[in-house]
């Protein structure tokens, strides 16, 4: 897919914009402060429904002085079809067409997967697992629209048991939810394995393409020792219960389990520089691009936030041809105009100043 038109009403430090993309590479440069990573979020927003600074707090991506903000994208996809999105949020609803039709969240998310990296993300190896299980639910969902309601419904469960367990665990009850909740669970899991096996391969691959000179860095999925049936994942659940009692919550199971990153047998949070772990991240992400094109015959549209930041110019370099031989949209930001002039070739290329977007030629 590819977004032919983005125009903003009121977001951010953008009082209105209207913006005709290039479609194969489009690189902004500008200042800190002027906007670059706002107009990223927009396109973040409308595809995921959810900002990656605020979440699900709309409100603060409102243009001070205004009482909404319209995200408006004109999209082609795969297909050839062109659909009109409209994302409008006046400060306590949300509202979501496309093609002037009022949509679900999952009937939109599905087949528009969007890659988004920022050098934020290098914390995905040293955050919590909370953060690597959202990002990868979120690449799950967008290529298996099923996924969206089999993930709600375990969280819902999972919430049920959690709020029978701090009240005193009574184990008939327990055993009664667990009937439901355990092939949920075993599910989530099986899906989740299935698809960082399926990423492994390209993840690996590009790691090794943009740090040779380091050990191969690969990534598994990790969890309570192999529950290979649901009827092993009910086993796994009454074998903690005694523990889940006593903590108030469900303490095995997708809830606790995490993607690996590892050289060999140890972890690498161990051992990766805070740059290292950029690079990993970045890995992550593309490796799902690659996954995209090469297993669902789906171009995602890449956005990749301050390109340049804490990189050495031989791993940038790497970086960007491993980006650039991806050849789907992609919107790239910096603060360097130098990284302008070294890759502009075969790019649209803009500045933004105040919120203001302008052509650059080079």
């Amino acid at each position: 897919m590819r977004i032919l038109q983005l125009s903003l009403i009121s977001f951010r430090n953008i009082t209105r914009m209207k913006w005709e993309l290039g479609s194969g590479r489009n690189i902004i440069v500008g200042d800190n402060g002027q906007g670059k990573t706002n107009l990223l979020e927009a396109i973040h927003t409308v595809f995921h429904l959810r900002s990656m600074r605020t979440s699900n707090d709309f409100k603060p991506l409102i243009h001070r002085g205004s009482q909404f903000f319209n995200i408006r994208c004109l999209l082609e996809e795969d297909n050839g079809k062109k659909a009109d999105i409209l994302l409008a949020y006046d400060g306590s609803r949300r509202k979501l067409t496309v093609d002037r039709n009022a949509v679900s969240p999952r009937d939109f998310m599905r087949n528009h997967p969007l890659v988004f990296f920022s050098p934020d993300q290098a914390s995905l190896l040293a955050e919590s697992p909370e953060m690597r299980r959202r990002l990868t639910d979120r690449f799950i969902f967008s290529l298996y629209p099923e996924y969206y309601d089999l993930l709600n419904e375990f969280k819902l469960t999972m919430r049920k048991r959690n709020v029978i367990l701090k009240t005193g665990g009574d184990l008939k009850l327990v055993s009664a939810i667990d009937a439901s909740f355990a092939p949920l669970a075993y599910r989530v899991s099986r899906l989740r394995r299935e698809f960082i096996n399926k990423l492994a391969p390209h993840f690996r691959s590009q790691w090794i393409k943009i740090k040779p000179e380091l050990e191969v860095l690969d990534i598994s999925y990790g969890g309570q020792g192999d529950v290979s049936s649901s009827r092993q994942m009910a086993d796994l659940l009454m074998a903690n219960i005694e523990t889940d009692r006593r903590t108030g919550r469900t303490g095995v199971g997708p809830n606790v389990e995490d993607i690996l990153f590892r050289f060999g047998n140890e972890l690498s949070r161990h051992y990766l520089s805070h740059g290292e772990r950029k690079i990993a991240s970045f890995c992550f992400n593309l490796a799902f691009a690659e996954l995209c094109r090469t297993k669902e015959n789906i171009k995602p549209v890449m956005l990749i936030d301050d390109i340049s930041s804490e990189l050495d110019s031989v791993t940038l370099s790497k970086t960007v041809r491993s980006v650039y031989e991806m050849d789907f949209q992609t919107i790239i930001t910096t603060i360097d105009r130098s990284f302008l002039e070294q890759w502009s070739a075969g790019s649209d290329c803009w500045r933004i100043d105040s919120g203001t977007l302008t052509t650059v030629d080079i």
